[in-house]
C-alpha cells in the first residue's frame, strides 16, 4: 500500500453585496435599451387589439400567426 502526502491550499474569497439606495437604484437599465418587460406587454396590447378588431379570431389563430405552438 502507498501514502502520497501532499499540501492543498484553498482561498476563499470575500463575496461582497453591494447596497445602492435612492435614485441611482433607477439607473441600472443602460440609455437606449427597452426592457424586455415593457416589449412582451407592447406585444401583448397589440395581440389583445388584434382580436378585438377581429382580425384573428383567438390565440389558436395568433399562435399560428407568430409560428410558435398553442400553449405558448
Amino acid at each position: 500500500m502507498t501514502t502520497v502526502t501532499t499540501k492543498i491550499h484553498f482561498r476563499r474569497q470575500e463575496r461582497r453585496k453591494r447596497v445602492v439606495s435612492g435614485p441611482a437604484a433607477m439607473d441600472r437599465v443602460p440609455e437606449g435599451r427597452t426592457p424586455r418587460i415593457s416589449k412582451m406587454m407592447a406585444l401583448a396590447i397589440h395581440f389583445d387589439g388584434m382580436i378585438r378588431d377581429g382580425l384573428v379570431r383567438d390565440q389558436r389563430d395568433l399562435a399560428a400567426l407568430a409560428m410558435v405552438s398553442q400553449p405558448r
